[in-house]
């Protein structure tokens, strides 16, 4: 049996939404996500919603994408902005465009790969800081990970307590 999302293309899979969630003119790269790896996201959500589980996810490790470019993972990240939790949640909300009323970003949530997974790999567009002010953007910047069809049987939560940093550290 293929690895989820092993047969499938970027374009036949992301709807225009999804396609609008990474920068324009940049691509985006399958990338196999190997067993055992992990992924990373500051959510107020549960690992498995009303929706199942979230497609959208960071690196928890630095990653090497097709092209050669080195996608630095939340601890790499964590190192370049200093701080702690509260320095780290802010970056990401800023640099992975979420608009404020889509997620409150309360808590770290890890999960490691049950089994080898391709996923979509891409630089985050700018987005609305409020979905109701057309004038205020978040910058985007940073890679993010679009992995649909995660079920339980994808994916395990696994404490986030050894990859987050103390306050004031």
């Amino acid at each position: 049996m293929p690895a989820l999302n092993e047969t499938s293309s970027f374009d036949t899979l992301a709807n225009p939404g999804v396609k609008a969630a990474f920068k324009a003119g940049s691509p985006v790269f399958k990338v196999r996500l190997a067993a055992g790896g992990k992924l990373f996201k500051w959510t107020q959500y549960q690992l498995v919603g009303p929706r199942g589980i979230t497609p959208w996810w960071s690196l928890l490790n630095d990653t090497t994408l097709p092209n050669g470019t080195v996608v630095p993972g939340f601890a790499a990240i964590q190192q370049r902005i200093g701080g702690g939790f509260e320095n780290a949640r802010d970056y990401a909300r800023a640099r992975n465009a979420v608009t404020l009323q889509w997620n409150q970003l309360t808590k770290p949530l890890v999960v490691a790969l049950s089994q080898d997974v391709f996923a979509f790999v891409g630089i985050t567009a700018h987005q609305r800081r409020d979905q109701d002010d057309d004038k205020i953007f978040f910058i985007g910047g940073d890679y993010q990970v679009w992995l649909p069809g995660l079920t339980v049987h994808h994916v395990r939560q696994v404490s986030a307590l050894p990859y987050i940093r103390p306050l004031n550290t």
